[in-house]
């Protein structure tokens, strides 16, 4: 197994350097034979995470979708045609590595008779079966945050109204409230960047909204983006939901997805922090000069 990082981590337009090397190490897998018997897997961890194409709407929409390449052997596929045939239904499916994994567990005791030594999974499905076409995020389960199923029509709205002052607010309190404010400077809202109201499909709940929202604080310019979800109401309502949620903290009617995607760089910025989960969010306090 072999991990590559460096190349597109800070700019997924980058990958093309590797075009020829992955070019030739395929031709080269095939020549060799050793595609005969190998099922070869491809796959990234997630999308982008920053550079100039992160910042567009259909960034927003790579980044929480990673992608995987599973080459089996042309025998195997001609040999189970049903296995091939189930797989290429599932390329349009909503799948996660979860399901590769039990793929890949279905594979080591593959047409096995009997009981097989496996933990039962408490996630995934093999690929060798038909993922149903009504599987939704909430069955897998995937994170509101996360879910691609809620990406049929994405709206922005415009940056300075209400609802888009009020859940910056509210951001932004999220995430200071995931820093050590001992070492972390409190951050404050510099400006909106953007804000989408996020159409769901029919197999989701048509009661709610969900709003992508991405911002700029200070000090650091750190860019964030986040999500927050209420029931579906006017602006007036919406606005007492905010009112709620800053005067007590919470509310029940309104929920912020509890991981944040950094796209800005924070390298030197967060070298007293050692939890790597905080890094992220935090902006040295030793770092301001007064």
């Amino acid at each position: 197994m072999a991990f590559f990082t460096k190349l597109t981590h800070d700019d997924m337009s980058n990958s093309r350097q590797a075009d020829e090397i992955m070019f030739t190490f395929y031709k080269r897998m095939k020549e060799k034979g050793y595609l005969d018997n190998t099922v070869l897997i491809t796959f990234s961890d997630h999308g982008p995470r920053m550079g100039v194409i992160r910042a567009t709407l259909n960034g927003m929409v790579e980044s929480r979708s990673p992608y995987s390449i599973i080459t089996f052997p042309k025998w195997f596929l001609d040999k189970y045609s049903n296995v091939k045939k189930n797989l290429k239904t599932n390329t349009k499916r909503l799948t996660t590595h979860y399901d590769v994994h039990a793929t890949l567990q279905d594979l080591l005791y593959f047409k096995a008779s009997g009981i097989v030594p496996l933990t039962p999974r408490k996630h995934g499905t093999s690929l060798f079966n038909v993922i149903p076409e009504s599987r939704t995020c909430e069955d897998i389960p995937i994170p509101m945050e996360f879910c691609l199923c809620n990406q049929v029509k994405m709206v922005e709205l415009a940056l300075n109204s209400n609802i888009a002052h009020g859940f910056s607010e509210i951001f932004v309190k999220k995430i200071n409230s995931k820093t050590n404010p001992t070492l972390c400077a409190e951050l404050k809202l510099d400006k909106i960047l953007t804000i989408v109201q996020v159409t769901l499909p029919y197999n989701l709940p048509r009661d709610i909204i969900l709003y992508k929202i991405k911002l700029q604080t200070l000090p650091g310019e750190g860019i964030f983006e986040g999500t927050i979800q209420t029931p579906k109401a006017n602006s007036t309502t919406i606005g007492k939901y905010i009112d709620e949620f800053i005067s007590k903290g919470e509310s029940s009617n309104l929920i912020v997805g509890e991981d944040f995607d950094r796209l800005s760089l924070y390298r030197g910025q967060a070298d007293c922090e050692s939890d790597f989960a905080k890094k992220q969010y935090c902006y040295c306090k030793d770092l301001i000069t007064t």
